[in-house]
């Protein structure tokens, strides 16, 4: 059985901070939590012998986000525009997750048993940006842009795997394992960009 809780918040925001100056922005907030309970019975049939594994899991996952995005523009004159476009968004994201699973024969003597324990956290952070100057001219279809773009973002996250496996059967040594893996990824990238049109006169005309 899992059980889900999520919801979410915002805003919206518009004015002119001055003449001939827009602005626009909103904010939305996430969350979200699941929680999952799982029991399972197998019961594996062999022409030699039988065996039953038993398995319980717990597991629990929390997130949340936030969003932000932002318009600026200001008309210069009749003529020129500068736009400015930032957005940003940042989250966090925890799992865990707890199970045990236990073998035993058709005479309901152990042979195996395992426990294991997962946590996992993640984190994310993106940003974005938009720069633009549009500029018109007196001569029909002349047109200049100039342009600026970026793009960075950054995601770390830390996992620790921790199980314990118990052999009873054989005479074989537990298997232990503790692990823990960081990890991060970082991207930047940046893109400029200049256009110019100008109108291409008939000369049969």
């Amino acid at each position: 059985k899992g059980i889900i809780h999520s919801s979410m918040v915002g805003v919206n925001y518009a004015d002119e901070w001055f003449k001939d100056f827009q602005t626009n922005g909103s904010y939305f907030f996430t969350n979200s939590n699941a929680e999952n309970d799982r029991k399972a019975k197998e019961v594996s049939l062999l022409p030699t012998d039988n065996f039953i594994v038993d398995s319980n899991t717990d597991s629990n996952t929390e997130s949340y986000g936030n969003n932000l995005n932002f318009d600026f523009e200001y008309k210069i004159d009749s003529t020129a525009t500068i736009q400015f476009s930032p957005k940003m968004s940042f989250g966090n994201r925890k799992s865990y997750v707890n199970s045990t699973e236990t073998s035993t024969d058709e005479n309901s003597e152990l042979l195996n048993e395992n426990n294991a324990i997962n946590n996992d956290d993640a984190n994310s952070t993106n940003f974005e940006n938009s720069l633009n100057f549009n500029k018109g001219f007196k001569k029909k279809g002349r047109f200049l842009n100039v342009s600026f773009d970026s793009k960075n973002s950054d995601a770390n996250s830390n996992n620790l795997n921790q199980s314990t496996t118990t052999f009873y059967q054989d005479n074989k040594p537990a298997d232990i394992r503790n692990q823990v893996t960081d990890s991060q990824v970082l991207k930047n990238s940046y893109a400029s960009e200049i256009e110019y049109l100008e109108p291409v006169t008939d000369s049969l005309k």
